[in-house]
């Protein structure tokens, strides 16, 4: 009883051990210059990226709350129906007018693997690591694995892609002089809609295809998690 007693007395404060414990893992690992580089990242991208640019949210911000102790340390832009409306209307001038889906589909795959590049880049990977151990309440080092699986998505459907959007001639009727040709062709404004976990990896997994295929794209991250998805637009 009195062993029973002592437990508690101390479970007020487990939980906030159990935050001071996420602190130390979720930045174990991290080098101090990639804490400052997410910091730069998170106090540049942490807005709209909407016609190739940051801008603000037309409803302000939302504040950014850490899995650890539940304070904030960060804020995002709030997106009102204006902005998406802002958003969808940029996405379909780059389909209809910049020729996005008209590019040769190897030359998007280059752009795909460009960004594989800059994702595997220490400078760039190590912060979006520290950002989505933060985000998230993760170990450092899970998120080194997350972001080595978007770099592999982007890289993958830059192969995948060629093959996949190659017209197809088929000859069902068997006369020589008859034959079917099947093209896949890009669709337009694609939405997508991720959750808060594994951020960055879930986007990816829907952009990725989405940018090969020749669409353009409107990410909606969710508000719990967002900081790395914001980054992506850059």
């Amino acid at each position: 009883l009195p062993i029973q007693a002592e437990m508690l007395r101390t479970l007020p404060s487990l939980p906030l051990r159990c935050r001071a414990l996420s602190r130390s893992f979720s930045e174990l690992a991290a080098p101090q210059e990639a804490i400052a580089k997410a910091d730069e990242i998170i106090s540049r991208t942490s807005r709209l990226f909407i016609d190739n640019q940051y801008v603000e949210a037309e409803a302000g911000r939302l504040p950014v709350l850490s899995p650890r102790d539940g304070k904030p340390f960060a804020s995002i832009a709030h997106a009102s129906a204006g902005d998406v409306d802002r958003a969808v209307q940029s996405a379909r001038r780059c389909f209809d007018n910049d020729g996005w889906p008209q590019q040769d589909v190897k030359a998007r795959a280059e752009i795909l693997k460009r960004i594989a590049e800059s994702l595997r880049k220490p400078e760039v990977s190590d912060a979006l690591c520290v950002i989505e151990s933060r985000d998230c309440g993760k170990p450092f080092s899970e998120s080194q694995g997350d972001l080595g699986v978007c770099a592999d998505t982007f890289d993958y459907y830059a192969e995948v892609a060629p093959v996949m959007m190659k017209p197809n001639y088929e000859n069902s009727t068997g006369a020589a002089e008859f034959y079917a040709r099947i093209e896949n062709e890009p669709l337009g404004v694609v939405g997508c809609i991720t959750p808060w976990n594994f951020p960055l990896m879930q986007a990816v997994l829907k952009v990725a295809p989405a940018l090969a295929a020749g669409c353009s794209v409107v990410l909606k991250p969710s508000p719990l998690a967002s900081l790395t998805c914001c980054a992506l637009g850059e």
